[in-house]
């Protein structure tokens, strides 16, 4: 083997260890927002059927990869410990006291705003046609819901958008409002004559997918419709998300970048999650695992921030983990 050889498979190592600590930075971040959601609920981190089912799920994982047995469950009770503590750290955010409506709290972007703002103390309330969403207070009357918010969040499809802010717009609400479409010119003439008669409104566009992690590596637009203050507050909003803000007006919002010199040239693009493949048969107990034949690891995906052509670590498994019996919930 030559010393040319030697180094390159020193640089695929530390490729993999960079994805490896990537991955577990993101299973920490969700065992923290994991337990925001316990204590939101008043239930306790520790779970000891769950954590014997996280370390059973974390060995036959190994197992079918060929990493021994001593391994895989020094690796579990390390991954169960620290989420544990992490847990056992989180502390609610003191009430905002201020309600929140999500319109369209069901679909995709409804649930993440919710979930959002929720984890900041906000007191959210739910509108959408499809029905309730569980969790979450529920506001069938849209007037109703609009009145009692302090402000109003917009997620509904590009088809109902325009109508839905035409019957906000009806209310004359006195709180904050604004859209998060993906497309302004639908929607422009709805905007700009709520922002002629006064009313609180901005609009702002998520530069990304529910699943993007970590936020901060998003980008949010907004664009001011008449009610510079309005964008203002709407940025105080998600100020705490470590998104980039950019300020793009509302008639070269849907414009379509031109290479390298757009705005969007530098947005960071949405990794879609990888299909979960199988874990293995759910009722293998610990005990009865053994030590399978290596079979090496299969080519992984590159995380963001890794140079084309490297591999990169393989997507993570919904983990919760609990080891040694010291319990995850």
């Amino acid at each position: 083997m030559s010393e040319a050889e030697i180094a390159r498979l020193r640089d695929e190592i530390a490729d993999v260890d960079r994805g490896i600590v990537g991955l577990v930075a993101k299973r920490l971040h969700i065992a923290e927002q994991l337990g925001v959601e316990k204590k939101l609920l008043g239930l306790p981190v520790v779970v000891p059927d769950t954590e014997d089912r996280v370390f059973t799920r974390l060995l036959t994982e190994s197992a079918t990869r060929g990493i021994t047995l001593s391994f895989a469950e020094g690796l579990a009770r390390l991954l169960i410990d620290e989420s544990v503590r992490v847990q056992d750290l989180v502390r609610l955010p003191p009430s905002a006291k201020r309600r929140i409506l999500v319109v369209g709290g069901a679909g995709s972007m409804g649930r993440w705003l919710s979930r959002y703002f929720r984890s900041r103390g906000y007191e959210v309330v739910v509108h959408d046609i499809a029905g309730p969403v569980e969790d979450y207070p529920f506001e069938p009357d849209l007037r109703k819901g609009v009145r009692a918010a302090d402000v109003v969040a917009v997620a509904v499809p590009m088809t109902a958008c325009g109508e839905v802010l035409e019957q906000i717009a009806a209310v004359e609400p006195s709180a904050l409002v604004f859209d998060v479409a993906s497309l302004k010119a639908p929607i422009e003439k709805q905007l700009r004559s709520m922002g002629a008669a006064g009313l609180r409104i901005a609009s702002i566009h998520p530069v990304f997918g529910p699943d993007l992690w970590p936020l901060s590596s998003g980008n949010i637009t907004f664009s001011d419709v008449g009610n510079s203050v309005a964008v203002l507050e709407v940025k105080e909003l998600f100020r705490p998300s470590g998104a980039s803000f950019v300020d793009v007006s509302l008639d070269h919002h849907d414009v379509p970048a031109e290479p390298e010199s757009s705005l969007f040239a530098d947005f960071r693009p949405m990794r879609r999650p990888e299909p979960v493949r199988s874990r293995g048969p759910a009722s293998v107990r610990r005990d009865d695992l053994l030590p399978a034949l290596r079979c090496g690891l299969r080519p992984a995906r590159r995380p963001a921030g890794v140079a084309p052509g490297h591999p990169g670590p393989e997507p993570p498994h919904p983990a919760r983990p609990p080891a040694n019996p010291r319990r995850l919930g």
